[in-house]
């Protein structure tokens, strides 16, 4: 909907939107850049009709159950996917149970771990929109290191652009992490913490 008017010009008398046509757009922007998209393409003093399911009042916990607002957007189609930190980490979301909120994937560290491929599982949360508010995706997701006896837990969110503010970045998953490890040479010393942020690879 975001380029109707380049494609068709102002040629209609009533120009329609149903439902999914605008509330995958992620940015208030974006859709008041869709709708006025629209509002041009009629001739002068024709009509736009726009129906628009609210999801935000979707009853969550049911099978039917939509992980989503209207401008943070689907959780699940955002979320799911492969991801790469800075330092060359590789988080791969293969699931997003929309009645739970759970999430499911794997995690593969170049760091000690030899590039292995390790289970994880976690939850995502989210609320509706407030205008003139930061809004994000709430993630959280553990990595049991199973041969290595270590457990890594992130707790984060997701982010529409970039969370420093910088015109045209990607959204990232930015969390801060705490890796518990089973030995070490000093007592003080189990609980490793530090930022990783990651970008959608696909």
């Amino acid at each position: 909907m975001g380029i109707v008017f380049t494609r068709h010009g102002s040629n209609f008398d009533i120009v329609i939107s149903c439902d999914k046509s605008i509330p995958h757009l992620l940015t208030d922007k974006n859709i008041f850049f869709a709708l006025k998209q629209m509002y041009s393409c009629l001739r002068p003093g024709d009509g736009c009709l726009i129906i628009i399911r609210d999801y935000d009042r979707e009853q969550r916990g049911a099978a039917t159950a939509v992980v989503s607002n209207t401008s943070v957007g689907n959780a699940a189609t955002i979320l799911k996917g492969v991801w790469v930190n800075e330092l060359g980490s590789t988080l791969n979301i293969t699931s997003v149970f929309k009645s739970t909120l759970q999430i499911k994937g794997n995690y593969r560290s170049p760091s000690g771990t030899a590039g292995d491929q390790y289970a994880l599982n976690g939850f995502v949360n989210l609320s509706p929109m407030v205008t003139g508010k930061h809004n994000v995706i709430v993630v959280s997701f553990t990595v049991h290191w199973s041969n290595i006896g270590s457990v890594t837990t992130w707790n984060g969110f997701y982010s529409e652009g970039d969370y420093d503010d910088k015109d045209g970045a990607p959204g990232r998953i930015i969390c801060q992490w705490l890796l518990v490890r089973p030995v070490t040479n000093y007592k003080w010393d189990h609980i490793l913490t530090g930022q990783d942020r990651f970008t959608k690879k696909t």
